[in-house]
């Protein structure tokens, strides 16, 4: 017997009786969750807690834990099914967004459980063996206490582990917490197991691969109790920077996959940059608004029109410090350069500037993230498409009778190569296309709109390595298009 059941048919406790597939829960997890589970386990890890530097990531955004996922996972199928096993084998394959809607559903025959967000994308799945009786593993437990209690996750590199590492020194967090936040799950496999499984998570966020992990995977294998944890590099992937570590632990074994994920990417400074700046290109007495400037391509193009000779104002949404540093740059070079505060989604205000403005650069984006679903996702278009269509085009009438007479609109490659898994931005992208040619129609502007292709920027970061353009030429081909005169 098999049927399919969509996360949105659910509520909460709602049961479809004789059914193989249970919907178990539903919610979503917000940053106060986040912040009490990294107090339970220990793992700071500031792509879950840190906007401002979590969007320069692989993820663009704070992101759940996967452990945190899974251990509610549990505790809903322990309320509502009573079941419990040895072994589970976790993956997660995609990444929880805070404030996004997931429902928990299990599998009764094939005893797997799954967490679904909308048109059932699966984010995580659980293969649970061995089934077992309530209070078998919680009458076997022994304590479990950290030995190391840190903040800041250790920042390395994949060249610095090698097959055979071993740490012992492992970290924690507030094994008290386990009762307030998995109630059932303490009660079914006590307070010690529910928090060494939530270590595992500092384990890899905290310890190894640290500060740039990525969580892939987890097996979990439940044991008598025994009185020492420690970790042990069992093998690692140069290519795909894929690391396997075995944990001995406590009351568990774990084997655990996580990835090595890139770094942000770092802007060149002014100094760097003017060495490969052609003589050629000036921007000297051009006043430039670069929106979006504090980061990514916004970021080069104030870098090289300071260099150029042009005045620059930079604008940022929620990375002042970000764009304070690129600010500051610029002024040492010798080049002008002001910083303003400003949410393009929100009124305009002329007077949060110090001057009027002859090219307007337009930078301002969300995280461009993939749908890897068939259905189109609505939301995710609507997301594109108040930055890319509705922002932009407010933005360019704003400030056109202010003095723009020129504006870059950096549209994709993608719209040629037509990615299937970025449908909904290539669609923004190509309304915006059509909002710039009605712009250059029907006000005094020019509005150029490259295709530009994949460059080495942050929101372009990937697990396996890609083929990108050289960030300098795509950079300096923007602005020739931008400074050449009809």
């Amino acid at each position: 017997m098999s049927c399919r059941i969509s996360c949105k048919d659910f509520k909460l406790g709602y049961y479809l009786v004789g059914a193989v597939l249970v919907n178990i829960g539903n919610r979503h997890f917000t940053y106060f969750n986040q912040s009490q589970f990294a107090q339970f386990s220990g793992d700071f890890n500031p792509i879950h807690l840190d906007q401002i530097e979590a969007r320069k990531t692989i993820a663009g955004q704070p992101i759940v834990h996967g452990i945190h996922c899974f251990l509610w996972m549990l505790e809903c199928l322990i309320q509502r099914e009573e079941s419990v096993f040895i072994n589970y084998d976790i993956r997660f394959a995609n990444q929880i967004n805070l404030e996004q809607e997931v429902s928990a559903i299990w599998n009764r025959e094939s005893k797997e459980l799954k967490l679904l967000g909308k048109n059932d994308l699966i984010y995580i799945s659980v293969k649970c063996e061995d089934p077992t009786s309530f209070g078998v593993i919680a009458n076997k437990t022994s304590p479990v206490t950290p030995s190391n209690t840190i903040t800041q996750p250790t920042d390395l590199d994949l060249s610095a582990v090698s097959v055979g590492d071993t740490f012992e020194n492992l970290c924690g967090g507030n094994k008290e917490l386990a009762t307030s936040l998995f109630p059932y799950l303490t009660e079914a496999l006590g307070g010690d197991v529910v928090y060494e499984i939530a270590l595992l998570t500092s384990v890899s966020g905290m310890i190894v691969p640290g500060l740039h992990s990525l969580l892939f995977g987890i097996n979990i294998t439940f044991k008598d109790g025994v009185d020492n944890q420690i970790v042990t590099v069992n093998s690692k992937r140069e290519f795909s920077r894929l690391i396997e570590l075995g944990y001995v632990g406590i009351n568990l074994d774990a084997k655990i996959k996580a990835f090595f994920r890139p770094k942000s990417v770092t802007i060149p400074s002014c100094e760097d940059l003017s060495h490969q700046l052609p003589a050629t290109l000036s921007m000297t007495g051009k006043k430039v608004l670069v929106i979006g400037g504090s980061r990514g391509l916004g970021a080069w193009v104030a870098k090289l029109v300071g260099i150029s000779g042009g005045d620059v104002t930079i604008t940022f949404n929620t990375g002042k410090d970000d764009a304070e540093l690129v600010a500051q740059d610029i002024r040492s070079y010798g080049g002008v350069c002001d910083c303003v505060h400003m949410n393009v989604s929100q009124d305009l205000k002329v007077e949060i500037f110090k001057t009027t403005f002859d090219y307007l650069f337009y930078f301002a984006t969300p995280k461009i993230l993939m749908n890897k679903s068939s259905v189109f996702d609505e939301d995710l278009h609507e997301i594109f498409y108040n930055f890319y269509v509705r922002d932009f085009k407010k933005t360019v009438e704003f400030f056109v009778p202010l003095g723009v007479s020129r504006v870059l609109y950096p549209s994709t490659m993608f719209i040629d190569d037509a990615k299937k898994e970025f449908k909904e931005y290539i669609e923004a992208k190509i309304e915006g296309e059509k909002v710039c040619d009605e712009l250059s129609k029907n006000h005094p502007v020019k509005v150029v709109k490259p295709r530009i292709p994949p460059v080495s920027t942050d929101q372009t970061l990937s697990l396996i390595p890609t083929v990108k353009e050289n960030t300098i030429d795509i950079v300096l081909s923007i602005l020739a298009l931008m400074s050449f005169d009809d």
